[in-house]
């Protein structure tokens, strides 16, 4: 059994990333923690400059009962859908060593791509949206909130090995959906250009992959991935380190300013630790 990590602040608890997570279970049980962080409303705080120590920040009755709010939330939906489950509740504000630390103890995070912390940053992907995912220590599934059924898996590849280490990491945590229809994209910018190491790469996807198809791409994906990638809604998109590799140096942009500001599949992202 698996044990994978929802982060979230409890003010933004997504139902849907909780839906998605459910209906994964279904497939194939794993123990769920909720890793709950304060969103932190400036207006709903106070901070106490007298406490022994230096300042600290003390949380309103309202701006509390909205963090146990999404607690509350998370663990009665777990109960009811009989999922194994445990709650960490994590420092007053937002802490890296702690999400970190969470990373680092799962096979894999899973965070809601429009609701963490859009009440402090609405506009994604977020400071605290782009720390998780550079600084995570295991896959972080990033969920739309309109997220549909997956019915095909689709890999970036760029003959690098962060793209294959991604694909690896999927094969890991998701051997149950390794059935469904694949391709692994191969952008070109030439007719004439070959997937780097086909053969290699043939060898090991097909012995994961039961429904396997190899494709390449010729446009440019610094200009057109988001917009390509918006529209496979059904397809689970898998790629390599995030601002680290080159392919994400084609995110850089794309990825990040377009994707995860109104992306509508789900996306998952590894790199080597």
């Amino acid at each position: 059994m698996k044990k994978f990590v929802l982060l979230s602040d409890g003010k933004n608890f997504s139902h849907k990333a909780f839906q998605f997570i459910s209906n994964l279970y279904e497939k194939e049980p794993f123990l769920l923690t909720g890793a709950f962080f304060h969103s932190i409303n400036d207006g709903l705080v106070i901070s106490n400059t007298f406490a022994p120590g230096g300042p600290y920040v003390v949380y309103t009755k309202t701006e509390q009962d909205a963090y146990n709010k999404g607690i509350q939330e998370f663990t009665a939906l777990c109960i009811a859908n009989n999922i194994e489950h445990r709650v960490h509740r994590e420092s007053d504000e937002w802490n890296l060593d702690d999400m970190i630390k969470e990373t680092r103890f799962a096979d894999m995070v899973i965070v809601s791509g429009e609701l963490f912390f859009a009440d402090i940053e609405p506009e994604q992907p977020n400071r605290y949206l782009r720390e998780v995912l550079k600084y995570a220590e295991c896959p972080v599934l990033v969920i739309p909130e309109e997220v549909q059924c997956i019915k095909r898996i689709a890999i970036a590849y760029n003959g690098k090995k962060e793209s294959m280490f991604a694909l690896k990491m999927f094969c890991d945590v998701f051997p149950g959906l390794t059935h469904l229809p694949t391709d692994i994209f191969y952008w070109v910018k030439k007719t004439d250009d070959d997937i780097p190491d086909f053969d290699y790469l043939q060898e090991f996807a097909s012995r994961h992959f039961s429904n396997l198809n190899f494709r390449e791409l010729f446009f440019d994906p610094s200009e057109y991935l988001a917009t390509w990638t918006n529209k496979q809604k059904d397809t689970l998109f898998i790629s390599g380190s995030y601002n680290r590799s080159k392919i994400s140096n084609w995110f850089k942009k794309s990825f990040a300013d377009d994707i995860l500001k109104k992306h509508a599949a789900p996306v998952f992202i590894a790199h080597a630790v």
